[in-house]
């Protein structure tokens, strides 16, 4: 039961992750849809962008984020250098690592699926997750 359990718990976090997963990309309007003033200063998260990413910039963000948390932990901060909060989301992506026990992370299917109607600025991202969880799939 322990096992299930534990399984149960992943697949729920998992679920909820990549059904919002676009939430975890509205980083999209803030990386693509905000101009900045020098090409190194991050993006301002306080001004997101009011209009959507095109469908192939959101694409390309989501899996070079995706690319980089399905590595492995040590990638986990370029990953998170992709957010409007590097630190809130590097904090988050150990999280699941630790709390969740995972061993491996791939990502499929990434696609754009439009602008999203919850989050102004912001371009939905679909994707397939598979997570391996100590020793189970």
């Amino acid at each position: 039961m322990r096992k299930a359990a534990k399984v149960a718990v992943a697949t729920s976090v998992l679920a909820v992750l990549a059904a919002d997963g676009c939430g975890a990309f509205n980083i999209v309007h803030v990386v693509v849809g905000v101009e900045s003033t020098s090409s190194e200063s991050p993006a301002d998260p306080s001004a997101p962008a009011t209009t959507p990413p095109s469908d192939s910039d959101a694409q390309k963000l989501a899996t070079a984020f995706l690319r980089s948390w399905q590595s492995d932990p040590s990638h986990y901060d370029g990953a998170a250098s992709d957010a409007d909060s590097p630190s809130t989301a590097q904090t988050a992506l150990q999280g699941y690592h630790d709390g969740l026990s995972l061993t491996g992370l791939t990502f499929t299917g990434v696609t754009a699926a439009g602008p999203d109607p919850q989050f102004t600025g912001a371009t939905r991202v679909n994707f397939h997750v598979t997570a391996q969880v100590k020793g189970r799939t």
